[in-house]
């Protein structure tokens, strides 16, 4: 098979990526938590606390006992918040398929056997 024609099928599954409800469902429960001032402070604060926490351990310091105290917390409230959840269960379920998309691929590619008995073997979502 030429190069051409493998990109063309990588299109085609990028279209039918784009189409598939995991992606349509996440992509509204996205917006849903964006538009939501409670749930989109929560996420906005939370990114910024634990990109500033990486940045600082990339630099080889350990964040200090508030530091850690602060992310839990924010965290604890993020999963107790409706809007949040129901995003980062469907970001979940989105990254499930990827990822069985992924090992599909990766199967083809090097000669595997793929799922063997039930799809236990790459997470229940290849088959």
């Amino acid at each position: 098979m030429e190069k051409d024609a493998i990109i063309s099928l990588a299109f085609a599954l990028g279209g039918h990526i784009s189409e598939s409800e995991e992606l349509k469902h996440f992509k509204t429960k996205r917006d849903v938590a964006m538009n939501d001032p409670v749930a989109f402070e929560l996420i906005k604060k939370f990114e910024e606390l634990r990109n500033k926490a990486v940045e600082q351990m990339q630099a080889g310091e350990e964040l200090t006992e508030e530091q850690q105290n602060e992310l839990h917390v924010l965290e604890d409230a993020m999963y107790a918040n409706q809007v949040v959840m129901d995003m980062v269960n469907t970001q979940e379920k989105f990254n499930n398929m990827m990822s069985a998309i992924y090992y599909a691929i990766d199967q083809a590619v090097n000669g595997g056997s793929g799922c063997e008995s039930g799809c236990d073997s790459c997470g229940g979502g290849c088959c």
